[in-house]
C-alpha cells in the first residue's frame, strides 16, 4: 500500500469513529418518519440472505428479477475454501420469540457465475418460496459524504442478521501493492461490520444497492464493489481468475 493511501486510511481510521459517534445519522423526527424508516430497514433485511457452504458463510442480496428463479449477488471469496461443487444453501433468518435467530427458509442454490477479478458471484435459488420482489441496483454509485446502510450476517448463522449505517469516505481506492487482494478500484466507507458480512449489500437511502461489501481495512473502514463495477452477465465461465 503506497504512503499516500496508507496515510489517508490512517487519518480516516483515527477520525472515523469520532465522526460516526459524534454526529451519528439523522433520526426520524416523528411517528410517520419512524414507520417509514423501519419499513425500509425491514425491506433490506428481507432481501438479505445467509449463504451457507460446507465450510464458510457469507451474505447475499436478492436482486429484482422479473422472470425466472430468484437470483442473489454475493462475494466470490465466500466460496474460496469450498469452491462451488459442494452443497450451497441460502437461508432467511428471523428473530424468534426467545430473541434468538431461527431459520425461516432454507433454499438450495447454485452458482451461475463467479467473477473473481471483481470478487462477485451470482447465485440462483431453486425455488421462489420465501423471496419478495428483491432489491434494485442503483443507477449511479454513492458519492463521498453520502449516507449508506449495510445489512449482513455477523459471523454467519451463529449471531444473526445485522444492520449498520455509515458514510462513504473515498472512491476508487486501489493501492499499488501486492498485499491488496482486489484487482479493481473499490469504494471505501466508514461503517461497522464483521466477519460474515461479506457479500451483503450496501444500500443508499432509497433502498437501492450501490455496492457489495467485500472486505475491511479495520473494524470501522470497509471496502465495497461499487455498482459501476457490477455487471450481471447471463453466463460466464464457472471460475474467472482466483478469488481473493
Amino acid at each position: 500500500m503506497n504512503k499516500t493511501v496508507k496515510s489517508c486510511l490512517a487519518a480516516v481510521a483515527i477520525c472515523g469513529l469520532l465522526i460516526f459517534g459524534a454526529t451519528g445519522v439523522d433520526k426520524p423526527s416523528g411517528p410517520k418518519e419512524q414507520k417509514t424508516a423501519t419499513a425500509a430497514v425491514e425491506r433490506m433485511q428481507r432481501d438479505t440472505w445467509l449463504v451457507d457452504t460446507p465450510s464458510s458463510n457469507g451474505s447475499a442480496v436478492h436482486l429484482q428479477n422479473s422472470a425466472g428463479l430468484p437470483r442473489l449477488l454475493t462475494a466470490a471469496h465466500v466460496f474460496r475454501r469450498t469452491g462451488t461443487n459442494g452443497p450451497i444453501f441460502v437461508m432467511q433468518l428471523r428473530r424468534g420469540a426467545n430473541g434468538e435467530y431461527v431459520t425461516r427458509y432454507k433454499v438450495s442454490a447454485r452458482v451461475l457465475w463467479i467473477d473473481a477479478r471483481r470478487d462477485l458471484a451470482l447465485l440462483e435459488a431453486a425455488t421462489r418460496e420465501g423471496f419478495g420482489p428483491g432489491a434494485r441496483l442503483a443507477s449511479r454509485g454513492a458519492i463521498v459524504g453520502e449516507r449508506v446502510q449495510h445489512v449482513g450476517f455477523f459471523r454467519g448463522e451463529g449471531i444473526g442478521l445485522s444492520y449498520s449505517e455509515g458514510v462513504v469516505s473515498a472512491l476508487g481506492i486501489k493501492p499499488d501493492s501486492d498485499d491488496w487482494l482486489w484487482h479493481i478500484p473499490l469504494d471505501l466507507m466508514i461503517l461497522p461490520a464483521q466477519a460474515g458480512s461479506s457479500g451483503g449489500a450496501v444500500f443508499n437511502d432509497r433502498g437501492e444497492v450501490v455496492g457489495i461489501l467485500v472486505g475491511g481495512v479495520n473494524c470501522a473502514l470497509f471496502v465495497y464493489v461499487p455498482v459501476s463495477q457490477i455487471v450481471l452477465q447471463e453466463s460466464s465461465p464457472a471460475i474467472v481468475g482466483k478469488t481473493p
